[in-house]
């Protein structure tokens, strides 16, 4: 009588780092230029990292895959016992519950009645068509086949039934009755009692569930099997309820009164995932599994249990030890695809993925996440097919819709980027990230009416969730955009008072005074930022870049390499420091630290500009400077230095028509770049 048990599934959700804007510092005639000849920002597309994942909870008392319900003869198998004897009511109705296991509703009516006509007076025939027609939604019909079964048979079980019945029909008072008198009359039988509980727990009755619990526990003899059951469903009702720490008691009754009783270890171990005792978790779940060693969802759990502990190597081998026990655990196959994938073990999460789907062909967080393998792995075609499959299982899957827009993006289509990206608003409009990506391709698309339509998402947000540092800094880069600069610090500096002590709100407000040209404002900023975390690597190297506005090269070198050290993925710093070495003529550190910024972030357009001149000034071949600059325009084609630079380079190699071409497209993108006009003037006029 033990309730169905679920299990805890490793769920990740992919965490996206905010669109990276690009300052453009002009450089020409082969030399770097200072920060006071920034150009225009460029938006790149985002760049998205998976990020922690977190096990879902699991319900105490579940049952897992490691126990199917028994396999039943197929429908033939019934029909041949009619044909032997069509005269038989229960070949009949053995043939109805056949028919309905397949969703063959009007067969399994028919056969119901048939062995009501046959024997009118059996009573678990009109149970049998009751239950039928109370699956098909007639509740009304499905009442009076019930009251029917009690009136031929007063056993407990129609009596039941027809309660349920009246209690979803909405007549309370009769089904109220129907459960007093059955109490009543069976107020010394255990199994009665129990069935109560279960019953009125099922139908959202918490009260009257947990007294008829309370009955059977009284009834129901100390250590025995029936009494361990009613404890553990105790619990789970109680902890179901939000009261885990009242189930504790009552698991740890279980467990005094049965130490030998595996399930009552594996719940317990459930519960102490619920209340983050991992350590106690864990421990529970290793006795479960040394007492029945073929407890799959004993293995699983302790896996997630792991997982949650941040011991990642262990709760692995937990899923494996589960997958081992049992090869079509679905559940423990995608955690052990989860939690490879998050290990960067990308060939493994694959087949796990893979492993899981043929179990469980719709399982759409396996589909999204085999997805996300291919676009690790720089596959965005086969990354967009499972996408678009996961969305055929899940049409509501936020995540999938954010991922289709983000390879949309790639490719450079930003309308049906845009459109996966609204679906994924629509799917959760809670999701702040989301939302701020959407408003970012919008501002970078700005077709008529898109910065509004940015502008109004954002507002939309920040009433969500006033505290959404993503949708705050793009609803201020949407005002900017309009040429509303104070309404944008007026956005930034409430969120400065909505949440002062978040050194990244600090941050975004020195970023929009460094954009305005605000440098000693920025810097107060980026303080306040550092004064909340000294050892934040992204206020650290900001500072460094208002350090190099305000003239202070050392500092800014310092503060960037301080930020480097504790944060070596910092690739727009270090592209800046790359800059700032070649100005000192450090020309081969400049080329390390350069390539390493390029590496690390192969879309930053102004690593593969800086990187440029560090290989012209190392003495590397034209063919390789030419290969960085056009990377440089390829992810930053809103770059007019490097359209110049490339144009320049292109005459120099009597390539006049790329050369006039790259030109003329720096003064399509800066009005007035002097030195381009001079050197189409001299090289690109017809005389």
């Amino acid at each position: 009588m033990r309730a169905k048990r679920s299990h805890l599934t490793l769920i990740v959700a992919a965490l996206v780092v905010p669109a990276l804007v690009l300052p453009a510092a002009a450089l020409a005639q082969g030399a770097p230029a200072t920060s006071g000849d920034a150009g225009t920002p460029a938006a790149e597309a985002p760049v998205d990292a998976p990020g922690p994942s977190e096990p879902r909870d699991a319900a105490i008392m579940s049952e897992g895959p490691t126990e199917p319900s028994p396999k039943l003869p197929g429908i033939p198998f019934y029909e041949e016992l009619v044909r032997k004897d069509p005269e038989d009511p229960e070949a009949h109705q053995t043939l109805a519950a056949a028919f309905a296991r397949a969703g063959k509703v009007d067969d399994a009516r028919r056969e119901a009645r048939r062995a009501i006509e046959i024997d009118p007076k059996r009573a678990e025939a009109h149970q049998a068509l009751g239950l039928i027609e109370e699956g098909a939604g007639n509740v009304a019909a499905a009442t009076e086949l019930y009251r029917t079964a009690t009136t031929l048979d007063g056993n407990v079980e129609y009596r039941l039934d027809l309660a349920r019945a009246q209690f979803l029909e909405s007549k309370l008072p009769e089904a109220l009755a129907t459960w007093e008198t059955i109490g009543k009359d069976f107020a010394g039988n255990l199994d009665v009692q129990f069935a109560l509980a279960d019953a009125f727990r099922e139908l959202g009755r918490f009260e009257e569930a947990q007294a008829a619990y309370a009955t059977a526990l009284n009834l129901a003899p100390e250590g025995s099997e029936r009494r361990i059951d009613i404890l553990l469903e105790q619990g789970r009702l109680i902890a179901d309820r939000g009261q885990p720490n009242e189930a504790l008691g009552l698991l740890t009754r279980a467990r005094a009164e049965a130490p030998k009783d595996a399930d009552v270890h594996y719940n317990l171990g459930v519960l102490y995932v619920r209340l983050a005792e991992h350590e106690a978790a864990v421990s529970a779940f290793k006795e479960a599994v040394r007492l029945k060693p073929d407890l799959a969802k004993a293995h699983n759990n302790m896996g997630v249990a792991f997982d949650k502990a941040g011991k990642h190597e262990e709760a692995l081998a937990a899923f494996q030890k589960a997958t081992a026990v049992d090869p079509r655990f679905a559940d423990a196959l995608y955690n052990v695809g989860l939690v490879s994938f998050k290990m960067r073990k990308f060939k493994e999460a694959r087949a796990a993925f893979e492993k899981a789907l043929q179990a469980a062909p719709e399982m759409a967080d396996a589909k999204f996440y085999l997805g996300e393998v291919y676009y690790q792995l720089g596959d965005s075609a086969k990354a967009l097919r499972v996408y678009k499959e996961a969305l055929r299982s899940n049409p509501e899957d936020a995540s999938s819709h954010r991922r289709l827009g983000d390879i949309y993006l790639e490719q450079g289509d930003l309308s049906l980027a845009v459109g996966e990206y609204w679906a994924a608003i629509d799917a959760d409009e809670h999701d702040a990230p989301n939302r701020a990506q959407l408003m970012r391709v919008l501002l970078v698309r700005n077709e008529e009416g898109d910065v509004r339509r940015a502008v109004k998402l954002g507002e939309k947000g920040l009433d969500l969730d006033p505290s959404s540092l993503d949708v705050r800094v793009a609803l201020a880069e949407a005002e900017v955009q309009q040429g509303r600069s104070p309404r944008a610090r007026q956005i930034l500096d409430e969120g400065v008072a909505a949440t002062p002590k978040d050194p990244r709100i600090h941050l975004a407000l020195g970023q929009h005074h460094l954009q305005q040209g605000n440098a000693p404002a920025a810097r107060e900023a980026f303080d306040a930022a550092l004064a909340l975390d000294a050892k934040n690597p992204s206020a650290l190297a900001a500072a460094g870049e208002v350090a190099y506005a305000l003239g202070d090269k050392e500092g800014a070198k310092k503060r960037i390499r301080e930020a480097l050290a504790l944060d070596a993925g910092q690739a727009a710093a270090r592209a800046d420091l790359g800059r700032m070495l070649l100005e000192d003529g450090k020309n081969a550190e400049a080329l390390k630290e350069l390539k390493r910024a390029a590496e690390d972030q192969p879309k930053l357009g102004k690593a593969w500009f800086y990187l440029a001149f560090a290989q012209n000034n190392t003495g590397a071949g034209a063919a390789v400077v030419e290969k960085s600059l056009k990377k440089a325009v390829e992810c930053s084609p809103d770059l007019a230095e490097a359209h110049y630079q490339l144009g320049s380079l292109y005459l120099k190699q009597a390539k006049k028509d790329a050369g006039c071409k790259a030109l003329k497209r720096a003064v399509e993108l800066r009005a007035g770049y002097e030195t381009a006009l001079v050197e189409i003037e001299r090289n690109c006029t017809t005389p």
